[in-house]
């Protein structure tokens, strides 16, 4: 599994299976959530510059 982040998307490449990735603030706050991830790009230009924590779920995992 490969996490890209770049120009102002997101994405993990790797799965196997559907996953939910979550992006939370280092406050422990959702900040944004996908259902049914499959790897395409996730827009994150919104969010400001900083850390986040990243949580993906899925079978493989």
């Amino acid at each position: 599994m490969s996490i890209t982040s770049s120009l102002g998307v997101f994405s993990v490449a790797g799965l196997t299976t559907d996953a939910t990735v979550s992006i939370y603030s280092m406050n422990g706050k959702r900040i944004l959530s996908v259902d049914d991830y499959a790897g395409k790009s996730i827009n994150i230009s919104a969010l400001s510059s900083g850390l986040y924590l990243v949580s993906i779920e899925s079978e493989d995992w």
